[in-house]
């Protein structure tokens, strides 16, 4: 018979690094957050932090695979909803038969610009704004939305900005009548085309002679831009990751690498830049998958100079290459923290059924921070379920969002899990502590709270991956039961918990 050492900590321990906690037990259950928003599928693709803490997440939702809306929700710094958004904090827009918001940012009045695609007669760029309570703003482009209907190919956007002056700047999968196209766009602040940037407002382009796609956008300080996606190299084995930055009238900036272009390998399949972060001193940071359409795919991250040149100082060789597995494994976001330290947040596919949300740590050099996590990754799952988390935000004390979604092709969740920039390693020595464990077995544990009300926790292996979350109702000066929902294995276990204002960890063993 299975039985249990508890080690109750009344006095400080310090628990062994596999054995940190780092999903902020204050927000949601646990750290996580999951909202079902459809009876089908939901999830999010994007999202942006508000001065005031408040989190805005935006994807699709629906109940189909080929019928879907665009997806907004906020939550409150804690991770609730926030019941002043739309219809408790949830807002959808129906503009074509499927319609997907792939990226969100933030105008200073609190507006919130969404970019996507809508599947109706073929496949067309959508742009819609939103005012600060989740409302269709229709003071821009008259109606809320803007659908650019300019081919019958597959045509999306799939990154946007907002200048400091409020204009907009979109980037995505464009065609020339012939092959995919970047396509970089800017919007003047009521919606309508920017006649000072490009042709009336957009700039449409190959790199070389072949398909090309762009997937993210940044704005330099001078105003300068850079956008990075893929392209196909003629004579080689596939796409390579590119990147191009454009002066503020929409050319091409010939002080990078002579023509505005770049473009780089990781592999010797599909290499696909998926998102873009500028550093300080002006080096330009791009994410993505390695070898998106072969066996084994992978997560990189390289670094160009100002020139345009690869940085070889960074990572190694100018990359950082980390979990490699199958598809849906990717960089889909970078961020940096108060350090400069680079933060990476993704998918790690083991397989197609085994989807892990993966957040990794780099120091400027390139190197992962061997501070954070174990060797600076993150990983989170929920076994059977799948997670990715594309988006990422930071927040001014240095907590991580990441979001996503949770689930399977056939039923999805929009998944938010929030990290600490520290671990918590030890729970202050304290004669009176509100929470003890009383006895625990391999199916559940009974807790002493000497306050009352919600019991968030979330319990993590000795490896440091979650395992479950939830919350129970306790009651002042009684036991309380945690129930598992499956019998734990042999091994460690970390309990991360938050009632009311104590936080704090518990650590057993499960001994056959």
């Amino acid at each position: 018979m299975r039985y249990l050492f508890c080690c109750i900590l009344i006095h400080v321990i310090i628990l062994s690094a596999n054995a940190q906690v780092w999903l902020d037990p204050t927000f949601g259950t646990g750290g996580v957050v999951s909202t079902s928003t459809s009876p089908t599928f939901a999830g999010a693709l994007a999202m942006a932090l508000q001065p005031d803490g408040r989190i805005v997440v935006v994807g699709s939702t629906g109940t189909t695979g080929n019928a879907a809306d665009l997806l907004l929700i906020r939550y409150l710094p804690d991770g609730s909803l926030d019941p002043s958004f739309g219809v408790g904090g949830i807002t959808t827009l129906d503009v074509g038969t499927t319609d997907i918001a792939y990226d969100v940012a933030l105008q200073s009045d609190g507006a919130i610009v969404v970019v996507g695609t809508v599947f109706g007669v073929g496949t067309d760029k959508v742009v819609a704004r939103f005012t600060a309570d989740g409302a269709v703003d229709t003071s821009f482009n008259g109606t809320g939305t803007l659908v650019i209907d300019d081919s019958f190919a597959e045509d999306q956007f799939n990154g946007v900005t907002v200048q400091p002056d409020g204009r907009i700047v979109v980037v995505g999968q464009g065609f020339n009548g012939s092959k995919d196209a970047f396509h970089i766009m800017r919007l003047l602040p009521d919606g309508s085309f920017d006649p000072s940037f490009g042709n009336n407002g957009q700039v449409e382009h190959l790199i070389g002679i072949d398909n090309c796609r762009a997937y993210d956008v940044a704005v330099m300080p001078d105003g300068r831009i850079v956008s990075v996606g893929t392209s196909f190299t003629t004579g080689q084995n596939g796409f390579d990751v590119a990147v191009v930055r454009y002066l503020p009238d929409g050319s091409f900036d010939t002080a990078f690498s002579a023509d505005g272009t770049v473009t780089f390998s990781w592999s010797i399949t599909a290499d696909i830049g998926y998102a873009v972060c500028l550093q300080p001193d002006g080096g330009i940071l791009v994410g993505g998958a390695e070898g998106e359409e072969s066996i084994t795919v992978g997560i990189a991250v390289s670094r160009l100079l100002e020139s345009g040149e690869l940085d070889m100082s960074f990572g190694t060789g100018g990359t950082f290459r980390s979990f490699m597995g199958v598809s849906p494994t990717r960089c889909g976001g970078l961020a940096l923290d108060g350090d400069n330290n680079i933060l990476v947040a993704g998918t790690a596919g083991a397989s197609s059924a085994d989807r892990k949300s993966y957040l990794c740590r780099l120091l400027p050099s390139g190197q992962p921070d061997g501070s954070f996590g174990a060797a600076g990754e993150l990983y989170h799952s929920v076994p059977d379920v799948g997670d990715d988390t594309p988006g990422i935000a930071v927040q001014p004390d240095g907590r991580i969002l990441l979001a996503g979604a949770v689930g399977n092709i056939f039923a999805s969740d929009v998944r938010v899990l929030r990290y600490l920039p520290e671990a918590i390693t030890s729970v202050p020595e304290d004669e009176d502590r509100s929470v003890r464990l009383l006895h625990a077995d391999a199916r559940g544990l009974r807790l002493f709270c000497s306050v009352s009300g919600t019991f968030n926790y979330g319990l993590l292996d000795a490896r440091g991956t979650s395992i479950m979350n939830g919350s129970v109702q306790v009651a002042q000066q009684g036991a309380s039961h945690i129930a598992f929902p499956v019998e734990l294995a042999s091994g460690t276990y970390t309990l991360a918990y938050q009632a009311r204002d104590t936080t704090g960890v518990l650590r057993f063993v499960v001994v056959d």
